[in-house]
């Protein structure tokens, strides 16, 4: 009998986060969902626990670094192993006109837990992923940080979220080889709060998880709109490759 994989989802208390643990855990896949508010967390996972599905409460919170590495050391040290890990937790906080230095401010804000708390995630997970030389890496992005469709306004949402495609792309050039797989994907239409409006994240056949996102050729560590995240090969690229 296969292994159970294991994935973490941030941000997965609601939105886009609670959807994606909700079908990957629909796949048999052991699901640890962070959430920064533990109460809501746990609320969550019972909606999906009286669906009989595999899926546990983790307090995480990404604008944290502590947090984060308690939630990794912990993975690393009671469960084992780490196959998939999706950066869903974000924020977008700019409403209205600030002066100069409350901007900066919000943007520091902004860059923690949209940038540095993924990058340090991530950092920590592809140890764990290449131990046993597979893995998933999802980074929820946005078309407002490709350079191509820059325009006024949310500095600091759209300096996150093109950071974001940074990272993606230096991380995939990085594994390259480990049997693991960086991806950034845009949430269309899903609104700023992650609302999901109807079933916006759906399973596609072959196990691959098409979450009804286009990513650009820009944003995509792998130049994909789909990505298979659960039984590919190690080494393969099981994937529905775009136009470049």
């Amino acid at each position: 009998m296969p292994e159970q994989k294991v994935a973490l989802v941030t941000g997965g208390n609601r939105g886009i986060g609670l959807e994606i643990s909700r079908q990957l855990a629909k796949l048999g896949i052991r699901v640890i969902l962070g959430s920064r508010d533990d109460t809501k967390g746990i609320t969550a996972v019972g909606e999906l626990i009286a669906d009989r599905l595999p899926v546990e409460a983790r307090e995480l919170d990404v604008a944290s670094d502590e947090s984060i590495r308690e939630c990794v050391n912990w993975i690393r040290r009671d469960v084992g192993r780490l196959d998939i890990l999706v950066n869903n937790a974000g924020i977008m906080v700019e409403e209205g006109e600030a002066d100069a230095e409350e901007e900066i401010q919000i943007i520091r804000d902004t860059m923690q837990t949209n940038v540095y708390g993924p990058l340090l995630l991530s950092r920590l997970a592809i140890p764990i992923m290449k131990s046993r030389r597979f893995g998933r890496i999802v980074n929820l992005s946005s078309s407002m940080g490709s350079l191509a469709e820059m325009g006024a306004g949310y500095t600091a949402y759209r300096l996150s979220k093109a950071g974001i495609n940074v990272i993606t792309r230096v991380l995939a050039a990085e594994t390259q080889g480990m049997g693991i797989l960086v991806n950034s994907v845009d949430p269309v239409g899903s609104g700023h709060r992650w609302a999901v409006p109807g079933p916006v994240v759906r399973l596609r056949r072959e196990l691959k998880l098409r979450c009804g996102w286009q990513p650009s050729p820009m944003t995509a560590g792998r130049q994909v709109d789909s990505f298979a995240i659960a039984k590919a090969s190690p080494g393969r690229i099981a994937l529905t490759k775009i136009p470049s």
